[in-house]
């Protein structure tokens, strides 16, 4: 099953990347080197037992950011100003909580939509995790608001 799953979602994701703008037949927007990672690599370079996040970015474009991120670790209520998030869950489980909704059950293959200024926050089933995010707009750093900070 998982070797049917992460070729669909991958496909997807190029789908989305194209559809988002990085790849744009019109010659005044700079030109889009079209990049790719390939999932089972970069999670074979984690040793076994090792609950190091890896993140890796597929693409940036100025319209839309996608990366890869693997943890082993909660992530902390927050929401984002500026982007709306689609992620999408290749391995591990756990609990999605919107604020003021009920714990979303996470399983490989679940898809989210996250719109920008919700908050949302995710506690893990145990063991890693790997979800692709996909932003848009394009992702700045700046725009993880951690929910006490705010306060």
């Amino acid at each position: 099953m998982k070797n049917i799953i992460i070729p669909a979602i991958l496909f997807t994701l190029s789908l989305t990347v194209f559809a988002a703008g990085c790849v744009s037949p019109e010659s005044a927007l700079p030109a889009y080197d079209p990049e790719a990672v390939v999932v089972s690599e970069a999670l074979a370079n984690i040793p076994e037992g090792s609950t190091k996040m890896i993140k890796e970015e597929v693409a940036d474009c100025g319209e839309v950011t996608v990366d890869i991120v693997s943890a082993t670790t909660d992530l902390p209520n927050h929401f984002h100003r500026k982007s709306n998030e689609i992620a999408i869950f290749l391995e591990g489980t756990g609990e999605f909580i919107f604020e003021g909704r009920a714990p979303i059950q996470i399983r490989p293959g679940t898809v989210l939509f996250i719109p920008k200024n919700q908050q949302h926050s995710f506690k893990n089933g145990g063991g890693r995790y790997t979800v692709i995010r996909i932003f848009a707009p394009h992702f700045e750093s700046n725009d993880r608001i951690k929910v006490e900070d705010e306060k």
